[in-house]
């Protein structure tokens, strides 16, 4: 069963969400269908005021890692901007319409017609549940219509996963979405598969530049965060700083893993690719357990210090054993910075289960 949403703690909630297909079937294996999920994430999240900071699109499902603020109050200019974004123009010049024509009747009727209206676009926004409904919701009708399709979309409940908001947690949780295109040998280097983050970074979208500027400032402790309104020459500088950073790291991260026997149990660099991306930048080799979190970081609901987890598996007393409210749950033979998650996940932390030999 899918990991259910629980609660956000404190003021900002950042939260890994995975979602899959009902069948088999690729229903992500067009070029065309994956820039049109893309197209409708990014709407919902220009409309709901969330930020996308990592994600990408694989054949049979996708990843997304969400930073859902504090909800804020929004002028009636900026719900009219937002419904636009999402909508479309033509629902946006008769939602336009509608209210002008409201706003030359008595105050009561307008207001009567108004506050109700107004409240079911803005319960929408800051908010990861909603977000997920949209974005599920809006590319399921997008897809069932265009191919003529029947039924049930999406296999299940998408699986949600709270994390800290915590610097080595949420840069750590990024680079494992995106190396799950290597890992799924779509290509030898995600930074050429432009339906991930890292790769339409790469590609030049701005959006997902600021998010990978963010993350590396975040991570090295840098208080230079970038907006929409930063000039086009201090954008660009960030950009290629943090590219170069977050270059040494993510190649290292992606080694490929193999067994005793050099037998590969997971996609990723190869030795020579990392060893040579490590000594171009001049770095020392970054953790390098820190590629076999696959499990934790889909099965974890919570992640983060242990001090973060406790207190949230404490709240929630239902959903976690005594034993693990009280110790946390550190990760088994990964440890990165002292991190913990809310889920005992000791078998097959790092490899496949091996298949006993059979004696002729």
């Amino acid at each position: 069963m899918p990991a259910r949403l629980l609660p956000a703690v404190g003021i900002d909630q950042f939260t890994h969400l995975m979602s899959r297909t009902c069948s088999k079937t690729k229903f992500f294996d067009s070029d065309y269908n994956k820039n049109k999920f893309v197209e409708i994430m990014r709407k919902s999240e220009e409309f709901s005021g969330c930020q996308v900071l990592a994600y990408a699109i694989m054949p049979y499902h996708f990843h997304i890692l969400l930073h859902t603020p504090e909800k804020t109050k929004i002028t009636d200019i900026e719900l009219f901007r937002r419904i636009r974004i999402l909508y479309g123009s033509n629902f946006y010049h008769c939602f336009k319409h509608d209210y002008n024509s409201y706003k030359q009747k008595s105050e009561n009727e307008f207001n009567n017609w108004w506050i109700p209206l107004r409240k079911k676009y803005t319960d929408r926004m800051y908010s990861t549940p909603a977000f997920m409904k949209t974005v599920k919701q809006r590319y399921a009708c997008w897809h069932n219509t265009k191919y003529q399709r029947d039924g049930v979309f999406w296999g299940q409940r998408y699986k949600s996963m709270l994390i800290q908001n915590n610097p080595g947690a949420l840069f750590s949780m990024s680079t494992y979405i995106e190396l799950n295109p290597i890992r799924a040998e779509l290509v030898e280097d995600p930074k050429d598969y432009l339906y991930c983050s890292y790769g339409a970074a790469y590609a030049g979208n701005r959006k997902a530049r600021m998010a990978v500027v963010d993350l590396v400032n975040q991570f090295n402790s840098n208080d230079c965060q970038t907006s929409k309104s930063s000039k086009r020459s201090e954008f660009n500088k960030a950009w290629l700083d943090a590219r170069k950073w977050y270059r040494s790291y993510i190649v290292d991260v992606g080694e490929e893993v193999t067994d005793n026997d050099g037998n590969i149990v997971k996609r990723g660099f190869s030795h020579d690719q990392v060893e040579k991306e490590i000594h171009k930048k001049g770095r020392m080799s970054f953790v390098d357990s820190l590629h076999s979190r696959v499990r934790y970081m889909s099965y974890g609901i919570v992640y983060g210090t242990k001090e973060f987890c406790t207190d949230f598996m404490n709240k929630h007393p239902d959903k976690f054993s005594k034993r693990l409210r009280k110790n946390g749950v550190k990760m088994k033979k990964v440890g990165f910075a002292g991190l913990y998650t809310g889920r005992d996940l000791q078998i097959n932390t790092i490899l496949p289960p091996i298949e006993p030999k059979i004696r002729e």
